[in-house]
């Protein structure tokens, strides 16, 4: 018989745990390095390892959205470089674990720790108190001992009022939760919330509402191996809430849809790209390494985070900023009937510093987002183009997504019409999630005749024939500058 996976060698021991212990398969064959043996539940296996990678592809594309906060995602490991102080046995029920606001455990903001289980031929069958914490369990296997485990790693070099705020623990599986569970647990976790210090799992116990409760959280505890106060602790960090996960197929559909929101074309092979992405990085080899944004990119064919942004503005405030004519600039905008205006006047008569002025007339949490036409001068040197659709757009979508933590694009389509859509609903979540705040969103293109001269000189369209036509959401505003003589090259309308 083929040997159990606490006794392979550790590099082994995570893939085969996969199949033996996570994904119910009796026997494993030479592809994680064993000796050849019969497959059995082979379909259950595919469909568990399936599960695993499309939920961790979910996880993974937060990173390219600045509002989630996530930096990095480890799989089948607690840290990218594990410590030598954490006993490798402990981390046995490491699937995956997220970490945001921070990439060490020591710094991070908030770090989820997850255990995914998956079942084809019971999907509806319900995590029970004796499922989570079977009586007979002399090797420590249940799912409730490996969580506990993890717990047990995590708090021994941390404080107890740290591990509170920054851990969360959990089981992720298509199986529904017991409701006799997820009332105990509920139960429990309100008592724990109304008593902050340390308490007793007898305390506990005492208040569960009925016997069977009370038998249930008594189980999870016997078989977590946990003393009295470490329990108690471990069930605050502990959550069942994502049981019940759809199955693979809505699973595929979920990162299609999110893929969607950062790869206009064709984000189904994104998606394998991604699900590639996650197999490498599970495997033996892969030791020591986290998926981080720039992994994402990278994978997506960004190789440098700044072509995110290819057409940064050049602009630099002057040390003494005088505001002078912003008043009037904002003042002629909330008139205009279609919210955007076009500001012109001589060469140095101060249009760029009035733009650059404008923050600080507008309503708190309110946010300009500038393009600079003319980009130091380099708007005419080869690979500098800024009057492209691609270009601009581009440029505008990721700044409203760092200024206003939207999805960030990470692959432009290759037909305008549809970047330009993309422009236009940034603009609208923008302009809708800064009015709920009482803030405005202005879009500024500055020195725009720049533009208009370079694609002339090159026989090409620039961006301002589509952005005289783009719809300019309610609390958003357009502001273009140019020279006074050549505001007709621009082609505004009147």
């Amino acid at each position: 018989p083929v040997p159990s996976w606490r006794r392979l060698p550790p590099q082994l021991s995570r893939m085969a745990r996969w199949t033996v212990e996570l994904y119910g398969v009796r026997s494993v064959g030479n592809a994680y390095g064993m000796p050849a043996a019969r497959l059995t539940g082979a379909r259950e296996s595919s469909a568990g390892d399936e599960f695993h990678i499309r939920w961790a592809v979910r996880r993974v594309i937060g990173l390219l959205d600045p509002s989630s906060g996530l930096e990095q995602v480890v799989i089948e490991d607690l840290e990218a470089v594990p410590s030598a102080d954490i006993p490798e046995e402990l981390l046995l029920g490491v699937d995956m674990a997220e970490y945001f606001g921070g990439v060490h455990l020591s710094t991070a903001e908030h770090v989820i720790v997850s255990q995914l289980k998956y079942s084809t031929r019971h999907p509806d069958t319900a995590w029970t108190a004796a499922r989570l914490a079977p009586a007979r369990d002399p090797d420590g296997k249940s799912v409730i001992t490996r969580l506990a485990d993890i717990y047990v790693a995590i708090k021994a070099g941390n404080d107890v009022a740290t591990v509170r705020r920054r851990l969360t623990i959990q089981l992720v599986s298509n199986q529904p939760c017991d409701k006799q569970v997820a009332q105990t647990l509920a139960t429990a976790k309100l008592w724990l919330d109304q008593h902050p210090g340390r308490c007793r799992s007898a305390d506990l116990l005492g208040v569960m509402p009925d016997q069977q409760a009370h038998n249930d959280l008594k189980r999870l505890w016997d078989i977590s191996r946990l003393g009295s106060l470490d329990f108690t602790e471990f069930l605050r960090v502990f959550t069942l809430d994502n049981l019940g996960q759809s199955g693979l197929a809505t699973q595929e559909f979920a990162i299609t849809a999110a893929l969607g929101e950062h790869v206009l074309d064709q984000p189904e092979g994104a998606s394998l790209q991604l699900q590639k992405l996650v197999r490498d990085y599970a495997l033996p080899d892969a030791r020591g390494q986290a998926i981080t944004r720039a992994t994402v990119l990278a994978k997506l064919g960004v190789f440098r985070e700044e072509d995110l942004l290819p057409a940064p503005s050049q602009l630099r405030p002057p040390e003494r900023l005088v505001q002078t004519v912003d008043s009037r600039i904002l003042d002629a905008l909330e008139r205009a009937p279609d919210r955007r205006i076009l500001v012109h006047g001589d060469a140095g008569v101060g249009k760029t510093t009035a733009i650059m002025a404008l923050r600080g007339a507008l309503p708190e949490g309110s946010v300009v987002v500038t393009y600079d036409c003319f980009g130091g001068g380099d708007y005419l040197n080869a690979g500098q183009a800024r009057h492209t659709d691609r270009r601009f757009c581009l440029q505008l979508c990721n700044e409203l997504a760092v200024q206003c933590r939207l999805p960030i694009l990470v692959k432009p389509p290759d037909d305008d019409e549809v970047l330009w859509r993309a422009l236009s609903r940034s603009a609208k979540r923008a302009a809708g999630l800064l009015s709920a705040q009482g803030g405005r969103l202005v879009l500024v293109v500055d020195a725009a005749d720049n533009s208009a001269w370079a694609a002339q000189n090159a026989s090409e369209d620039s961006f301002l024939g589509p952005l005289w036509r783009l719809i300019i959401p309610t609390g958003a505003g357009l502001i273009v500058t140019c020279r006074t003589h050549r505001r007709d090259d621009l082609g505004a309308p009147d």
